[in-house]
């Protein structure tokens, strides 16, 4: 059986429709809209690297703040591995349980051993966001 991913926006629109269906209300149809995200800047779907695991352990958030006009996320992987690895970072901010913004990033060629810096940089308005990763290990 073929394993299928939603990403967060479509569970949102599958959750409102199903809630939708669930108010009672006779007659009135509301179209349901998803949690807006002001930024997002992704080439890539989450998973599409052949052979990608899971690398949330190497990862390191230094940063998370306001910076100027943008909020800013940024910090290190490590690679744990024998061999050079690339990373793939999601990076988010999130304002409560909204995702505000979502970037990629990519670091390529870790050596063994090594560590990479990585930073996301988010033109959001707002003075408080929660910065979360979604960081893919994958070789060279």
């Amino acid at each position: 059986m073929k394993a299928v991913r939603l990403t967060t926006t479509t569970l949102a629109l599958l959750a409102a429709l199903t809630l939708a269906g669930c108010t009672g209300t006779t007659g009135v149809t509301e179209t349901p809209t998803a949690a807006p995200t002001d930024v997002t800047e992704i080439t890539d779907q989450p998973g599409s690297v052949e052979g990608w695991v899971g690398a949330l352990e190497d990862a390191s958030t230094t940063q998370c703040a306001r910076d100027g006009g943008n909020w800013v996320a940024a910090g290190t992987v490590t690679n744990p591995t024998d061999a050079a690895q690339s990373y793939r970072l999601y990076v988010s901010a999130m304002d409560g349980t909204q995702t505000r913004g979502l970037i990629q990033v990519d670091v390529p060629d870790v050596a063994a051993g090594a560590s990479g810096e990585w930073k996301a940089e988010f033109p959001l308005e707002g003075e408080k966001f929660d910065c979360v990763l979604r960081v893919e290990r994958f070789a060279s």
